[in-house]
């Protein structure tokens, strides 16, 4: 779609330089001022056929990726979104920290996401949470942002503190940092 729009605008600019070099030959009289301004059309054509031919096939593939959103409305409400979990995760975190109960953590299992938050990625842990001295459960999916610095840190089996929302227990916060 890129190369195709790009053509599309090279020879628009190109057919109205042909046309004002033609008006320039009925005006003799501005005869200089339309072989400019039909110049400068024909050259400003001939750049955007050059872009349509050069980046045409890389944009085309872009355009084709899964997630590529056409329609800057799509990618704004995305990005809105994106922003919104972000501040969710932060108000989480701010509320557990403060109101949460102490507990340890064992990472049962990670999977990193692919997804990134400033640069930092998330994961998903299996984690046993370890409440008491023989209370435990196992939260199978619990997705957080790590940082790229302490990622090679968390291994399976290690353990970790954490804060864990009294009145729903599958809601919790790690402290990476030992």
């Amino acid at each position: 779609m890129f190369r195709k729009r790009y053509m599309i605008t090279g020879v628009v600019f190109v057919g109205l330089g042909i046309v004002s070099l033609a008006v320039s030959f009925l005006l003799p009289h501005l005869r200089l001022v339309f072989l400019i301004v039909a110049g400068s059309l024909a050259f400003m054509g001939g750049v955007f056929f050059l872009i349509a031919l050069i980046f045409g096939p890389m944009m085309d593939t872009v355009e084709k990726m899964p997630g590529y959103k056409k329609n800057p409305v799509e990618q704004m409400a995305s990005g809105l979104s994106r922003a919104r979990n972000i501040l969710s995760s932060q108000v989480k975190k701010d509320r557990l920290l403060s109101v949460g109960k102490d507990v340890k953590v064992k990472v049962l299992a990670i999977k990193n996401t692919g997804e990134m938050v400033n640069y930092n990625p998330i994961f998903e842990f299996e984690l046993l949470v370890e409440k008491e001295k023989y209370s435990t459960y196992v939260v199978p999916n619990h997705r957080q942002v790590v940082s790229r610095i302490i990622v090679p840190r968390i291994a399976v089996g290690d353990h970790f503190d954490a804060k864990v929302d009294p009145e729903n227990p599958e809601e919790l916060w790690v402290e990476w940092i030992k």
